[in-house]
């Protein structure tokens, strides 16, 4: 008799394509419910989250994506080695080398939810991950509030702008790009379900779960997001105002009602807003950008391949701590990469977002919640290291080859 042991349990799992979404799915509940983007260490939670992504590995087929594989080599082992030969910690290396990979998720889970069509259930891959982006997002927001109320740390407030000390980690989950990608969906499903297709149930269900996402930003005093809400809100608005004028009216009017009852809160709400503008201005972003530039040019070797992975950098945004990333994804290929690297790691990723945008631009709700989240992500959050926005990138890859995406009689 044969006995059944865990190595033959995985390798049922991994002999149906069922199982191995079955554990991805599995790893981002996990990742929901009890990781973080950047955590201090390598607990539990990293192991498990860790462990189930390596078992569903399903990457692109090589002869197919031969250019992107060559990039993720190239950008991997040179830099690797010069951060070694520079005298980079092992730890710093291997975060930075994690942080690679999430960038080229697309190429290592393409092949996820591939299921053929006459198989029944068919899963339509990008509204799935769609799905899985907005659950961790709303999750990390219902943690980040969490964190909130459990400190005695007044987020909203003139002392807490000027205040150098940092709050616990959990209150960062709110700078995570799916917070952002949740917020912007579900406001925009909402508004689409409760106002145009008269769904109250379920449009008034998104408009609620929506409020989570946006206040754990609103008590970081995320600026840009709280702008891409805004943006986010007068686009659709201006399209349905054509399509559906009637309807609009209505809208509007709820609208002001709303910001009539919480006048007060909304007001306060800005005004410290404009106080953290007048306070900090731009977090020193262009200082950064001038510190990461000095060191690029310091020599032609720097300029062309950088200091290598997991180089350090006395970071003017953070008060000049010494740290191990850029605000700036460009910045931060300069710095590591060099110019080589940066433009062999940006192609692949431009590729995917002018396939993206082909197959998403009918749908304004599905296009603005994933690509303002990559843009602010990629350019002045710090979040392009985290799973999340490897997510977010996969979702874009995943909708340009399925081309799966219906015009919702809203936005179209």
């Amino acid at each position: 008799m044969t006995l059944f042991t865990p190595t033959k349990f995985i390798r049922m799992f991994n002999a149906t394509i069922g199982g191995k979404n079955a554990l991805f799915s599995l790893a981002l509940i996990l990742y929901a419910f009890f990781g973080s983007p950047t955590p201090d260490g390598i607990g539990w939670a990293e192991f498990a989250v860790g462990g189930l992504l390596l078992l569903t590995l399903s990457p692109l087929d090589l002869t197919k994506s031969q250019f992107s594989y060559f990039c993720f080599a190239i950008i991997l082992f040179i830099p690797g080695l010069i951060g070694l030969v520079n005298g980079a910690q092992p730890p710093d290396i291997a975060r930075d080398v994690v942080a690679l990979g999430f960038l080229f998720l697309y190429l290592f889970y393409g092949g996820l939810y591939q299921s053929p069509p006459h198989q029944s259930p068919h899963i339509n891959t990008p509204r799935f991950l769609m799905g899985c982006i907005v659950t961790i997002g709303v999750i990390f927001g219902m943690r980040s509030l969490l964190s909130f109320w459990q400190v005695d740390h007044h987020l909203i407030s003139p002392e807490a702008i000027s205040d150098p000390t940092s709050p616990p980690d959990h209150l960062y989950l709110a700078n995570s790009p799916e917070v952002l990608c949740s917020a912007l969906f579900l406001l925009g499903i909402g508004i689409e379900r409760f106002f145009i297709q008269k769904r109250y149930a379920v449009g008034l269900l998104c408009l609620s779960l929506s409020l989570i996402p946006m206040l754990s930003m609103a008590l970081m005093m995320q600026r840009a997001s709280m702008a891409a809400i805004i943006l986010t809100l007068f686009l659709i608005v201006w399209r349905i105002l054509h399509t559906y004028p009637a309807r609009c009216v209505w809208m509007i009017g709820t609208a002001s009602l709303l910001c009539w009852i919480f006048w007060d809160d909304l007001r306060n709400f800005a005004q410290l807003l404009w106080w953290k503008t007048h306070l900090v201005g731009l977090n020193s972003r262009v200082e950064e950008w001038r510190a990461v530039l000095s060191l690029v040019g310091e020599s032609w070797a720097s300029a062309l391949f950088g200091h290598g992975w997991g180089t350090r950098l006395e970071n003017p945004a953070v008060g000049g701590v010494n740290v191990l990333y850029t605000h700036s994804l460009t910045s931060a290929l300069l710095l590591k990469t060099g110019f080589v690297g940066a433009v062999l790691t940006l192609l692949p990723l431009l590729k995917i977002l002018r396939d993206g945008w082909a197959a998403l631009y009918r749908n304004q709700i599905y296009f603005l919640s994933l690509f303002l989240p990559f843009l602010i992500s990629a350019t002045i959050y710090a979040s392009y290291k985290s799973l999340g926005f490897g997510l977010i990138l996969l979702v874009f890859f995943s909708f340009a080859n399925q081309k799966l995406v219906q015009s919702s009689p809203s936005v179209a």
